[in-house]
């Protein structure tokens, strides 16, 4: 089964293999690399008949597949332009969620000062 689905995206297999250890280690290699990866045992019904009566297999998630096979040498990897130092990096700025730092701003400067105010009167009245 190649698509188990976690958070709407479906995992695939990378690459099968006939012991755990070595799916295992395959894994936690790509896991290195900051790809996630899960490793489960094949399932009997996808076994090649008159092959392995056992098998473990090596999952990641759709969009990481071309990383991950380049990780543990499957496909050669995509030629990427390296990054040029002289060129400045430009920020992307973060939206500020106004209303948030407004409440935050009314809690601080409002709500606690009246709340103090009104447990201080209380216990000075009594």
């Amino acid at each position: 089964m190649d698509e188990d689905i976690e958070d709407g995206e479906a995992m695939v297999v990378v690459h099968e293999f006939a012991t755990e250890e070595g799916a295992r280690t395959v894994g936690a290699e790509l896991v290195a690399h900051g790809v996630g990866a899960e490793v489960e045992p094949v399932p009997a019904a996808e076994l090649p008949e008159g092959g392995p009566q056992a098998g473990y297999r090596v999952l990641v998630l759709d969009h990481e597949l071309p990383r991950a096979r380049e990780i543990i040498g499957l496909a050669e990897p995509e030629d990427r332009p390296p990054a040029n130092p002289e060129e400045p990096m430009t920020p992307v700025k973060a939206k500020t969620n106004w209303k948030l730092v407004l409440a935050i701003w009314f809690a601080a400067l409002i709500i606690l000062p009246v709340l103090a105010f009104a447990v201080t009167a209380y216990l000075v009245a009594n």
